[in-house]
């Protein structure tokens, strides 16, 4: 949707989806009738493909007390897809039957996120991007406006960072009003200037060479 806001230029999102993934969608009912967990079957799947590197076992030294962490991890040679991973055995039943990952368990392959971004223990995706011949402000505005109509974002929270977060605390409400009594003190002055509306305002501030100068205390 930014790409269809004039002026915006390097769309780029943080947030890659399309990283392949492997579902094991447990019955666990049916699996609970054998002793198997739905954290068995996680576990199983990962020793299977990245090995126990999570959560490797210690191995002590008789002679001298020293541990050792020892990580184990299946062929991968062998277990080349979904079928051989099925086989991999998650447990022994009551009669010392394999109990195997595809029993109780249907796996498919699947895409999704690389990472999970979170702010404030929310979900959150990161959408970078820059202006070419508009200013940020009405670019972010009209952006700002689609968001809000368009019935695919219009119930998502969307909060705008970097310079447009900065811009519109400093110079809206009392950032501006803080940022005149600045200047005033230093006996400068602040002028905006617009074209009119959603055509963004430029803000020129003039000091004094004395104030722009002035050495620092103590210095």
């Amino acid at each position: 949707m930014a790409r269809e806001v004039a002026g915006v230029r390097d769309v780029w999102r943080t947030l890659e989806m399309n990283y392949p993934e492997l579902h094991v969608d447990t019955d666990r009912q049916a699996a609970n009738m054998v002793g198997v967990t739905a954290q068995d079957a996680a576990q199983a799947t990962l020793n299977a493909t990245l090995g126990n590197i999570n959560t490797p076992s210690v191995w002590i030294d008789p002679r001298n007390g020293q541990s050792y962490y020892v990580v184990t991890s299946d062929d991968t040679g062998a277990i080349d897809d979904t079928a051989a991973l099925g086989q991999v055995p998650v447990s022994i039943g009551k009669k010392g039957q394999v109990v195997e990952l595809a029993t109780y368990g249907k796996i498919r392959r699947s895409m999704g996120p690389i990472s999970i971004e979170r702010n404030q223990l929310e979900r959150a995706a990161h959408v970078l991007m820059q202006t070419e011949g508009r200013d940020v402000g009405t670019a972010a505005a009209e952006l700002e406006q689609k968001l809000k109509t368009d019935p695919r974002t219009k119930d998502l929270a969307v909060r705008f960072v970097g310079q447009i977060q900065l811009m519109r605390e400093t110079f809206g409400g009392l950032g501006l009003a803080i940022a005149r009594h600045i200047i005033d003190a230093l006996g400068g002055t602040i002028e905006a200037r617009s074209e009119g509306r959603d055509r963004g305002a430029v803000f020129t501030v003039r000091l004094p060479r004395s104030a722009a100068s002035a050495p620092e205390p103590g210095s």
